[in-house]
């Protein structure tokens, strides 16, 4: 578990200093503000962009997660469709991040799977699974 100082700006938290939204997940969870997003897909991709902190996660469809030599803020996601539905899986967090859901950060095992599916012309149906098995049994 981490402990934050608060002697200069590197020991607040991700949220404290807005490098990462509130509700832009993963997963997304409605806050008392903010909410708002726009989705934006092309061929191989699809960007999920939200109002709080303007983050814009990108999306890479029908590819694998990647080994980097560093985690990104808002995780590796990849995503592939069952059906009508988007299905987008998130690991390798970073470990400063605390994940919307969680109340501390993921651990090196945290998986998020999200779906997204249209059910109206306004109308978005979302769900997601949070899978860590050093955070819950």
């Amino acid at each position: 578990q981490m402990v934050f100082e608060s002697a200069g700006p590197e020991g607040r938290t991700t949220i404290d200093r807005c490098l990462v939204g509130f509700v832009g997940g993963p997963p997304m969870i409605p806050g008392s503000y903010n909410n708002n997003m726009q989705i934006v897909q092309s061929p191989g991709h699809v960007v999920l962009v939200v109002e709080m902190v303007h983050d814009a996660r990108i999306v890479r469809i029908d590819q694998e997660h990647r080994d980097l030599p560093f985690n990104k803020w808002l995780g590796d996601s990849i995503g592939y469709y069952e059906g009508d539905t988007l299905v987008v899986v998130t690991k390798n967090f970073n470990r400063w991040e605390i994940v919307n859901g969680f109340g501390t950060s993921p651990s090196v095992n945290t998986i998020v799977t999200e779906r997204f599916r249209r059910t109206a012309d306004d109308e978005i149906l979302y769900t997601f699974t949070i899978d860590d098995p050093d955070l819950y049994s």
